[in-house]
């Protein structure tokens, strides 16, 4: 008997052929429309001009009151929340409160509504509102009052104050 032995130098592989195939089937798969929750106020976003508010010489115990139009002009149901703020001079701004009312009622100088929340004092930037429920295509009419406090001092005489009340909306 013979046996041979063949030596070779080279890379030594194997070869082989694979093949394998799967089906993926997806779940229901339909179309939607995407929800907008856009908020307006008294028509216009994202700035609106509240000039119903302008005053000027306002005595210690006056107001000032203007209603808005909070509206969801999105296609889903929103929560909004309010905040109030004030830049101008420290020493009226200090003795500035502000008061949110439900309904647009005023006579230019006090909301005739039922108070939301409490009366705060301005300058802590107070959060007048949270998470009030709005459908979408709805709105609410609110009153906002703004007061220099009765205790106000000499030195807020002759000075001047910007109020600004910002509108957060969050789909609900």
């Amino acid at each position: 008997m013979t046996v041979g032995i063949v030596l070779g130098a080279g890379a030594v592989g194997t070869m082989a052929a694979w093949s394998d195939s799967a089906t993926a089937v997806s779940g229901n798969f339909s179309a939607g429309e995407v929800e907008v929750v856009n908020l307006e106020i008294n028509g216009d976003a994202p700035v609106h001009q509240f000039l119903t508010m302008n005053r000027s010489s306002v005595l210690r115990g006056q107001s000032a009151a203007g209603s808005l139009d909070v509206q969801n002009t999105g296609t889903a149901d929103l929560t909004w929340s309010m905040s109030a703020g004030a830049s101008g001079a420290q020493e009226l701004t200090s003795v500035l409160t502000v008061g949110l009312y439900s309904g647009a009622g005023n006579n230019g100088f006090t909301c005739s509504g039922q108070q939301i929340g409490s009366t705060l004092a301005m300058s802590s930037s107070p959060t007048l509102a949270t998470e009030r429920p709005l459908a979408s295509g709805a709105s609410e009419e609110v009153c906002v009052q703004v007061t220099v406090r009765s205790d106000a001092g000499i030195a807020a005489r002759f000075k001047i104050a910007n109020p600004t009340f910002q509108f957060v909306a969050e789909g609900a």
